[in-house]
C-alpha cells in the first residue's frame, strides 16, 4: 500500500528487526538520512486517527503494518490533509 513517492525518503534498514518486535502494531517511519546524521530526532506519538474511509480501515488491519508510514506520507509528504500535530512539527 505504500506510495512510491516515499521510497527515496524512507529507510527500510531495520525493518527485519522491527518485524521481530512482539506486539509492534505498525512499522515506524525512519528517514533515509537518519543513520548518517549527526543530529537525530525521535518523535513518539500515542495514537492515529482515521479519516473515516474504507481505505483507512483496510490499512489499519492490513498485515503489512504500514499504517504509520502511510500517515506520514499522507500528512507530511503528499500534504493531502492538514493536521495540527504534523503542521507544528
Amino acid at each position: 500500500m505504500m506510495n512510491k513517492a516515499n521510497e527515496g525518503l524512507l529507510s527500510l534498514k531495520y525493518d527485519c528487526n522491527f518485524k521481530e518486535i512482539n506486539g509492534l502494531k505498525w512499522l515506524p517511519w525512519v528517514g533515509k538520512d537518519y543513520f548518517s546524521s549527526k543530529r537525530r530526532v525521535l518523535i513518539v506519538g500515542e495514537s492515529h486517527y482515521l479519516t473515516g474511509t474504507q481505505k483507512n480501515e483496510k490499512e489499519v488491519y492490513s498485515p503489512d503494518k504500514s499504517f504509520t508510514r502511510n500517515v506520514v506520507q499522507t500528512f507530511c509528504i503528499d500534504l493531502e490533509w492538514s493536521q495540527s500535530t504534523f503542521d507544528n512539527i
